[in-house]
């Protein structure tokens, strides 16, 4: 019988095959391209919503502001053209239509009402989806930005007071001005950004579990946010009742090409990132 007392056996470990293992309750890392998808997000997501209060909405204001005054001094009939009577080109007389009876006033004023409620619901519709998609990459930019246990701990609790702050200063300001804007403090538009971005952050912080799908979703977003865009253009110039040329088909397709570029890059940029 074959005697294994003086077998030894010999493992060698190779430095370069060794695997990595994370200590006990350590979070593994971010890919540097998931990195870098993120912090752009983050940019982009803040400048998007400095383009949104900055730029694109004082824009849109003083154009609801004209279109208010175009429906009163129009009496929201500018799509109605008046009827008309034709004569037969062999010239025989044809008996007169009845003519279409003038609306009354309070008829008109009706009409106005409802055009600049229309007009105000499609301005105001706008402004808010769009800031729900910025504040929607921000929040996604970070929490695919760091993964920290103590960052998601940190955004629990910060998340219920800033929404909580958010809400009181709603209130406050609402009792106290109104909400007009002739007589809005300079401090009101700047807090609530502030805010606005601190809850995004929070929240991204304790959402880090759904990273690359937060991201994913913010790409459908801004180009559905374009197609918005496009769709509420075309709404406010075909049922407010603004006497205004329709834009052309090249105006809609630049727009939406350009406000979804992002949307498409983002979902292009988290293709195979798990």
């Amino acid at each position: 019988m074959t005697d294994f007392r003086d077998l030894q056996i010999h493992v060698v470990y190779s430095a370069k095959e060794t695997p990595r293992v994370a200590a006990p309750g350590a979070a593994p890392g971010l890919s540097l391209r998931l990195r870098a998808v993120a912090l752009l997000t983050l940019v982009v997501g803040v400048a998007w919503l400095y383009a949104t209060w900055f730029h694109a909405w004082p824009w849109a204001e003083n154009e609801f502001m004209q279109g208010e005054l175009l429906l009163v001094m129009a009496g929201s009939n500018a799509h109605h053209a008046p009827a008309t009577t034709t004569q037969p080109e062999d010239g025989a007389q044809t008996p007169k239509e009845a003519p279409t009876p003038a609306p009354t006033k309070a008829q008109r004023a009706a009409a106005t009402q409802q055009a600049q409620f229309r007009l105000g619901q499609i301005t105001y519709g706008w402004l808010g989806l769009t800031s729900v998609i910025g504040l929607w990459m921000i929040m996604s930019g970070s929490a695919a930005l760091i993964r920290s246990r103590g960052l998601a701990l940190l955004g629990m609790m910060l998340t219920p007071i800033a929404i909580g702050l958010t809400i009181w200063l709603y209130y406050y300001v609402k009792r106290e001005y109104g909400w007009y804007e002739s007589i809005l403090p300079h401090w009101v538009r700047p807090t609530f950004g502030g805010l606005g971005l601190g809850v995004a952050i929070a929240i991204g912080w304790v959402l880090q579990s759904w990273r690359v799908g937060l991201l994913r979703i913010g790409g459908v977003l801004v180009i559905l946010s374009a197609g918005a865009t496009v769709g509420g253009l075309w709404a406010a110039l075909r049922y407010s009742g603004l006497p205004t040329e329709a834009l052309g088909t090249a105006v809609y397709a630049k727009a939406f090409a350009v406000q979804s570029l992002y949307g498409w890059l983002l979902l292009v940029g988290t293709i195979r990132i798990r």
